[in-house]
């Protein structure tokens, strides 16, 4: 269930409050465009937490299935830290709950791409999920099978390995 009020910490809930400031702000100058960025335009406000503390309530909300309410910390994280494989799993995983499929999908990939040199099962199964939703499921069962193959190498990633195998079942199914 989504959360539409409040968080009941009001740590939590200022943070939420300051990462959707600067999110709605970010997104006005994406909309507005480059010609309309002025040079003297302050630069974007730090957090009031360091960022272990922010990705730390990230992964709270996200425990809890509160996306709306982390969306925008995990949007302002990845702003500073886009390089952080586990951020860009996180805002994916957001946009993902949200519907918001493509989007998602972009961050899922750049998240494998990030994680070039030491893969897991996750992004893969996460991307598979995506492109079935977008109806791309040729795609998507390439991904499931990919995450499979991995998966079947770290007994932890049981719950990956059988969950993809039936959703790969059930793209081939519908041959």
């Amino acid at each position: 269930m989504v959360n539409h009020h409040n968080h009941p910490d009001p740590a939590v809930a200022e943070l939420i409050s300051q990462s959707s400031n600067l999110f709605g702000r970010l997104f006005e100058e994406i909309q507005a465009g480059p010609e309309s960025a002025s040079a003297d335009a302050p630069p974007a406000p730090e957090l009031a937490y360091d960022p272990l503390a922010a990705l730390a309530i990230v992964e709270q909300l996200c425990e809890q299935e509160d996306w709306r309410n982390a969306l925008p910390v995990a949007s302002h994280l990845f702003v500073r830290q886009s390089q952080n494989p586990r951020v860009a799993y996180l805002l994916a995983s957001c946009l993902q709950r949200l519907g918001q499929n493509a989007m998602a999908l972009s961050l899922y990939v750049h998240c494998t791409q990030l994680e070039d040199e030491a893969p897991t099962p996750g992004p893969l199964f996460r991307i598979g999920e995506c492109l079935a939703a977008l109806e791309r499921n040729s795609e998507a069962l390439d991904a499931f099978d990919a995450s499979i193959e991995l998966a079947r190498l770290d007994v932890g990633h049981s719950d990956i390995l059988v969950i993809a195998s039936e959703k790969a079942d059930a793209l081939r199914a519908l041959r």
